[in-house]
């Protein structure tokens, strides 16, 4: 199909006719021959029977005419404009096609890291290209039946990447590693003709970068290990190889493999910490990484090993501190309902004491205490007073001392903690203190409505009395 495509392609530009390319277009300026109708129906022809969406525009002086209109304008210079941006779907992937390998690079030359290809899985069809190289959502090639990787990877998202990558001014690392890395290349003949998959795989590295260092501007990188340096990602001088791409993939995937931040950060930094001793801070970053970064990948895994072992005790010891913290916390709502309870009790029985011992001992007949109605109202209301003041008194400070108790749990946790991750930390937290929360809560509001009904008795027990008496 291309290749009929691009034999038409090559008649045209043959009589004299200049072209540009881009991602976006085929722009083709051709002055009038004899045989210019018919070569512009066939490519029509062709375009139309890969893509409909492909159809080739001819216009002169900024004017469109038909393609059957051309004979009518012999004699003028035209322009033929082939809309490439809409990309034919196949299955579950996009195709694009670039008619010139020279304009092609030119293109890849200008993909970076935070270069958006709005495509999941893209084939690119390059015209006479003798090398493809790709992956498993990425194919550059000059065979239209080549395949894509078909190996499954248990590469990082890029929204698990800038969770520790810190990125300029916000931007998002859109040339992801899961998308378009690059894990083989072809080469048809010995010495091929381009060594544009040089290109790609800085690229695709540098995608990986992004998940080992701290910051990236622009092409610059600063990674942190034993020391802190900055270098350059990569300059026109390097030349990345297969071996190193594949191996920056597998040290991606050991890093991320748990998906859990506490270990990542450890595979990241002992890693790291090889690199920032051994690289020569004269050369790019991917310049220096062939050289050092398999004996620090080798001596990462090893030296996590023996890491691990001392953070499984480190970690025994910091839980159990941590689950005695929240006993202790556990038991602080207990003794407060316990004590909110208790000086209910105390209240009531206070009360029950304060009116018959003042009140009803000095006026044995009921006739008496009908006389000093006003004085019994006071008292009464002073008790009901009494009652709400004891409650609000005693809810703001059982109030003010868990909130207190529960921010220097949180801090203390969180300041000593070296091995429990803050996920794991929150989640022992929630889980232990939560429902305890919630009994408390119910059982204290219990307590408080209690509280109220016998602050309204009290109130209205001058009116319940007559009432009684009457």
């Amino acid at each position: 199909m291309f290749q009929d495509i691009f034999k038409q392609l090559d008649k045209i530009v043959a009589n004299g006719g200049g072209f540009s390319e881009v991602w976006g277009n085929l722009t083709i300026n051709i002055d009038y021959y004899t045989q210019l109708q018919e070569d512009v129906q066939n490519l029509y022809r062709y375009l139309e029977a890969y893509n409909q969406l492909l159809i080739p525009q001819v216009s002169i002086d900024s004017n469109f005419i038909d393609i059957d209109e051309i004979e009518d304008y012999s004699g003028s210079h035209f322009i033929i404009v082939i809309n490439k941006t809409n990309l034919k779907l196949i299955e579950d992937y996009s195709i694009q096609f670039f008619y010139c390998l020279d304009y092609f690079e030119d293109w890849l030359k200008n993909v970076s890291p935070f270069t958006k290809l709005p495509y999941t899985k893209l084939k690119i069809f390059v015209n006479e290209l003798t090398t493809s190289c790709g992956g498993t959502n990425l194919l550059i090639t000059g065979d239209y039946d080549e395949s894509f990787d078909s190996q499954i990877d248990s590469l990082p998202s890029d929204s698990l990447i800038s969770n520790h990558v810190l990125l300029p001014n916000g931007r998002n690392l859109s040339h992801n590693v899961h998308e378009y890395l690059i894990t083989f290349i072809n080469k048809r003949k010995s010495k091929p003709q381009t060594k544009y998959y040089n290109f790609a795989l800085i690229y695709s590295c540098a995608t990986l970068c992004g998940t080992f260092v701290n910051e990236l501007d622009g092409a610059t990188v600063v990674i942190q290990g034993i020391k802190r340096i900055k270098i350059p990602l990569f300059n026109d001088n390097t030349i990345v190889d297969l071996k190193l791409s594949l191996l920056l993939k597998d040290i991606v995937e050991w890093i991320y493999q748990d998906r859990d931040d506490a270990k990542i950060d450890i595979r990241r930094k002992l890693f790291l910490d090889r690199i920032t001793l051994d690289i020569d801070y004269e050369q790019p970053l991917l310049s220096g990484l062939p050289l050092i970064a398999q004996n620090a990948f080798e001596q990462a895994k090893e030296r996590y090993s023996f890491v691990m072992l001392e953070r499984r005790d480190a970690y025994a010891k910091e839980l159990a501190i941590l689950l005695k913290d929240l006993k202790q916390q556990s038991e602080l709502y207990s003794a407060k309902l316990r004590t909110f309870l208790s000086n209910l009790t105390r209240d009531v029985l206070a009360g029950i004491l304060l009116v018959g011992f003042t009140l009803f001992t000095k006026f044995t007949e009921i006739e008496v205490l009908s006389k000093h109605e006003k004085l019994i109202n006071i008292i009464f209301k002073g008790l009901a007073v009494y009652f709400i003041a004891s409650a609000l008194m005693q809810m703001i400070t059982d109030i003010s001392d868990v909130l207190l108790s529960k921010k220097e749990l949180n801090h203390w946790s969180k300041c000593t903690s070296e091995t429990i991750p803050k996920k794991e930390l929150d989640g022992h937290i929630k889980k232990t203190l939560n429902p305890r929360l919630w009994t408390t809560s119910i059982i204290y509001i219990l307590l408080l409505f209690i509280y109220g009904v016998i602050a309204l008795i009290a109130w209205n027990f001058p009116a319940i009395w007559n009432k009684i008496l009457n």
